[in-house]
């Protein structure tokens, strides 16, 4: 995974890497419906097991919308991270100049504090 370390103009320490999610992540349906599992199946149901997923998911995507094909991760020392999408051609050999525009225009992440 690539991975790049810049110093914006100010002197603060980012990094910066790309996270592109699995296919199970970006997975937007329910498995194990009859029509999308296997078209056409009209034999017995073979599962003898109480079913352990909860009714009304709707099949709730893993990602949020708009993220399912990647995003850069900018993280600063002091705790800051952000997101750009989607994740820009050629970042990882682009300079730290372009690495910082971007840092500037990606979405700031809310801190989640324990307690």
């Amino acid at each position: 995974m690539p991975y790049k370390v810049f110093n914006a103009p100010d002197g603060t320490h980012w990094e910066v890497w790309a996270i592109v999610p699995t296919t199970g992540e970006r997975r937007q349906v329910q498995r194990r419906k009859v029509s999308s599992a296997l078209p056409g199946y009209r034999g017995p149901e073979r599962r003898v097991r109480v079913e352990r997923r909860r009714e009304g998911s709707g099949g709730r995507p893993a990602v949020s919308p708009g993220f399912e094909h990647g995003w850069l991760c900018f993280e600063c020392t002091n705790g800051e991270k952000r997101r750009l999408v989607p994740i820009p051609e050629g970042w990882e050999t682009a300079s730290s100049d372009k690495l910082w525009e971007w840092c500037q225009s990606a979405a700031e992440v809310p801190r989640c504090d324990p307690g």
